[in-house]
């Protein structure tokens, strides 16, 4: 009997509409890696595409169609797909942005089927040679197999072994000194609280000039040092300004005297030598007013290609990412959302990712401001593991006097303490911060 709708097990119309929006969008190469491998299509010739494609990627280029074509020929390649006429086929034939995710899947659900039959096909032969004896083993042995086919490449399960065998051997490496368990914010006082671990979202909350993206910067600076690569986001500030901060903190001369005719000599060597020494370190920097989630996690993957395994995220400030808000769906709802896929990059990369967050403007009236002045706040704190409030004393207190003192409030951690403050010197036209028992100094505060 045979049936009458049979299951076709691959696709090639799909394998060539994949492959052509991801020649032409940048976004669809994201979808595609979410979902497929080289072996995800049956075509010989899609399947070098695909992994040229790639590697172009994975170089940190953008792999469009001249691009692209280069590097079949210097591959060899190019008769194998059957010349430019094809990449012109699958450029013909591309999916609309908007589909490309649902074919993806489809290509993704056509090769577990193939697995599916290969695994039948072997454990078929296999079978041909069992004795008695092997009948229980083998059977445990071919169930284990069949059932693997039915996980998605995007959600892993792990057996007992597994995972107890990795968080052994993360242990040990760590023991050895093999591997960190996070990083430093630059104060040990402050790592005592709050240490920014791998995987993890950090929250830095406060008013509008109180501090918080220069103390965002200063840790930066100080995972710079620690020789952690850094992808910085930066939504308000421009190259320029993030530029004449990093200066500032290198050389120790502050921003006002930075940008004045009158920097002597003396001054001008140690800004020379601050840029020279700064050039080294491996920070990105992406100066965008709108972002979307989508576009972070894009240019976050191409990123961590070219740089490897550790590394840092940073974005400033939360409430200027395009929040992509649904009709009907309060700011709120829309702020958690962005939390929880910012919590998804950084736990997906295994990187810590700090980012920035205003509080409303109601929080000036009162001396502690809490989390209730963090809208969408229930969201961030589900979200991440620890939200940072800074809190700056002369604008909570209507002081009139210079005070550099600001308060570094754990107002919610995952798993710690909270409701912790620690007092804090800010010397703000430095882009610098102390301890307050460490040095005492007073000056001209720059908000």
């Amino acid at each position: 009997m045979t049936d009458s709708n049979p299951i076709h097990f691959s696709s090639p119309e799909l394998e060539r509409s994949i492959l052509g929006a991801m020649i032409l969008h940048p976004e669809v190469v994201d979808i595609a890696w979410d979902h497929l491998n080289a072996d995800s299509f049956s075509n010989p010739a899609n399947r070098i595409v695909f992994e040229v494609i790639s590697e172009i990627e994975k170089e940190g280029k953008r792999a469009d169609s001249p691009t692209l074509l280069n590097a079949l020929r210097e591959r060899n390649k190019l008769k194998d797909i059957g010349g430019a006429v094809y990449l012109m086929t699958l450029m013909d034939g591309a999916c609309v942005q908007a589909y490309a995710e649902q074919h993806a899947k489809i290509l993704s659900q056509k090769q577990q089927l193939r697995d599916f039959i290969s695994h039948l096909e072997q454990i078929r032969y296999e079978s041909k040679e069992v004795t008695t004896e092997e009948i229980p083993e083998k059977i445990e042995k071919w169930q284990q197999k069949v059932l693997t086919v039915g996980q998605m490449a995007d959600t892993p399960v792990f057996g007992i072994e597994e995972v107890v065998g990795a968080a052994y051997q993360e242990i040990e490496e760590i023991r050895e000194g093999k591997r960190k368990l996070g990083y430093s914010w630059g104060l040990p006082a402050l790592d005592e609280k709050v240490f920014i671990r791998k995987g993890g979202i950090y929250c830095i909350a406060g008013l509008k000039k109180s501090g918080k993206s220069k103390f965002l910067l200063f840790a930066i600076y100080n995972l710079l040092m620690q020789k952690v690569p850094v992808l910085f986001f930066s939504l308000e500030m421009s190259k320029v300004k993030i530029g004449n901060w990093l200066l500032a903190l290198a050389s120790e001369i502050n921003t006002r005297q930075l940008l004045t005719t009158g920097l002597g000599e003396e001054r001008w060597e140690k800004v020379r030598g601050a840029r020279k020494w700064l050039e080294k370190f491996p920070l990105t920097v992406v100066v965008e007013p709108s972002m979307t989630i989508a576009k972070v996690l894009s240019i976050a993957r191409r990123w961590r290609m070219r740089t490897g395994k550790d590394g840092a995220i940073a974005l400033d400030f939360l409430q200027l990412m395009n929040m992509e808000r649904e009709k009907g769906q309060n700011e709120a709802s829309a702020i958690k959302n962005v939390a929880y896929g910012l919590a998804r990059i950084a736990k997906s990369m295994d990187v810590p990712l700090l980012f920035t967050a205003q509080l409303r403007n109601e929080a000036e009236k009162h001396r502690h401001p809490n989390l209730s002045f963090l809208e969408g706040s229930g969201g961030i704190a589900q979200a991440s593991e620890a939200i940072i409030i800074l809190n700056n004393i002369r604008r909570t207190m209507h002081k009139t006097k210079p005070d550099r003192t600001i308060e570094w409030i754990v107002s919610a951690q995952r798993d710690g303490e909270s409701d912790i403050m620690i007092p804090l010197l800010a010397y703000l036209e430095y882009g610098s911060f102390e301890l307050e028992s460490f040095r005492e100094g007073e000056g001209e505060w720059i908000g």
